[in-house]
């Protein structure tokens, strides 16, 4: 039934935009072009201004979940940091009297865990005093194509591209016709 209705709608916009295209009057003077490309830039500058203000709205609407997101897990975290503080000393004494790394209970399991050295560093700084230290593996040489530079060598010649005389086999290209503007 959802198809059959699609179909009938679809169908029907066809229909009204083929019937629009046949009573479309054609521009024959500067007065009318003139109007046309009015009417095309009002129309343009509304699009513009619906993406705009869209936008804004749509940036408006991530503001506020994010800061419900963020006072959401706050208040979760803040409950969270209660109970492990209810519940540490408990665990460190059971741990001492047992010599485990951990304590298992029904609903889980709690310890420590030993956690790496927190380090900081100043990159800048850092590059300097190691350079000359295995370059070759503190320091990574990346290749990267440019497509861009390469573009702009190619020439194409009967369907097929080339570049520096050489025909490339993963290039395809297709002639487009000129696009119409209006400024």
């Amino acid at each position: 039934m959802k198809l059959a209705f699609e179909e009938q709608t679809k169908s029907t916009l066809d229909q009204l935009l083929e019937e629009e295209h046949e009573n479309l009057t054609l521009v024959t003077n500067h007065e009318e072009a003139n109007y046309v490309i009015e009417q095309i830039k009002k129309l343009q500058q509304e699009k513009e201004n619906v993406e705009v203000e869209t936008t804004r709205y749509i940036n408006q609407a991530k503001d506020k979940a994010n800061m419900f997101k963020e006072q959401q897990l706050n208040s979760l975290d803040y409950q969270i940091d209660r109970y492990k503080t209810m519940l540490e000393p408990y665990v460190l004494k059971q741990l001492e009297e047992s010599g485990k790394k951990s304590v298992k209970f029904i609903e889980g399991t709690a310890g420590f865990r030993k956690q790496d050295k927190l380090i900081e560093h100043d990159d800048e700084l850092l590059e300097k005093e190691v350079k000359g230290i295995k370059d070759d593996e503190y320091f990574k040489t990346t290749v990267k194509f440019n497509w861009s530079a390469v573009k702009k060598d190619l020439t194409f010649k009967n369907g097929k591209a080339y570049l520096n005389d050489k025909e490339l086999s993963s290039v395809n290209y297709e002639e487009r016709d000129d696009a119409f503007y209006i400024k």
